[in-house]
């Protein structure tokens, strides 16, 4: 193990940092949380705030957390780019979950400066597919087609807006997916949930595959997708065992308006 046998520094704190999240991804918070406490001694700075800013905002506290590194920021002079673009991004994160526009503006840093950051643009797509401006999504996804996450989002875009090459994508969308299951291939397993919730209309299958994403990764998307796929089931059981993990951990998101329905 890279912690246990590295003399490497930059392995050690790169490993560490996977480490961590990884167990935010799983929404494993207590361990995840060790993890960002002994990155900070390992490396100081403002990675490792950012680190213990995400957890502390899916843990109850997203308001403190926000204030707390966008201070941190403000005073991080001497920090490489690099760390400065990690907390924008995870400012626009916990921005996000407190329902606050400014949220772009930090996604929007971003992209200026790394344009190939595909997380950071399918969350800032994202969040304009909610407040349902369609151009500002077919912009954002243009030419990243290929990439399941975008592709999925941009064809609820054109749906919605009755865009004439919406049955194109589809269409793709639909042969790429199958061809994805036929292979046993299938990666992607959140991206193909909502395609199924939000492009086919097919409530029941979109529940099952969200349900399976939801066992390995537990960020904010997967656990709206999978909200909004039960309440369209009508699934009771699965959202009263989400609003019993979500209180658990205190966690609340702006984004959850099926939690509490």
């Amino acid at each position: 193990m890279v912690l246990e046998r590295s003399r490497n520094r930059q392995h050690r704190i790169q490993a560490r940092l996977t480490l961590a999240n990884l167990e935010t991804v799983r929404g494993r918070y207590p361990e995840a949380q060790q993890q960002c406490r002994r990155l900070a001694q390992e490396y100081p700075g403002l990675i490792a705030e950012s680190c213990s800013a995400q957890v502390a905002a899916r843990t109850g506290d997203p308001e403190t957390a926000y204030r707390a590194l966008e201070t941190v920021l403000a005073n991080a002079d001497t920090e490489r780019p690099t760390a400065r673009l990690w907390a924008e991004g995870t400012l626009g994160d916990i921005a996000a979950q407190l329902g606050r526009d400014v949220a772009e503006n930090h996604w929007r840093h971003v992209l200026s400066a790394s344009p190939s950051d595909l997380y950071t643009r399918a969350q800032l797509a994202d969040w304009h597919l909610q407040k349902r401006h369609y151009q500002e999504v077919l912009a954002l996804t243009e030419g990243h087609e290929q990439v399941d996450s975008l592709a999925v989002i941009r064809a609820i875009a054109m749906l919605r807006s009755n865009h004439p090459e919406q049955d194109v994508l589809t269409r793709q969308l639909r042969e790429r997916f199958n061809e994805a299951r036929w292979r046993g291939a299938l990666l992607h397993q959140r991206d193909y949930a909502r395609f199924l919730l939000d492009v086919e209309s097919r409530p029941g299958q979109a529940l099952e595959h969200a349900w399976d994403n939801w066992q390995s990764q537990r960020e904010p998307l997967d656990t709206r997708l999978l909200l909004r796929a039960a309440q369209a089931a009508r699934n009771r059981d699965t959202l009263a065992l989400l609003r019993q993990w979500l209180e658990q951990h205190g966690q609340t998101d702006t984004r959850y308006p099926e939690a509490a329905s």
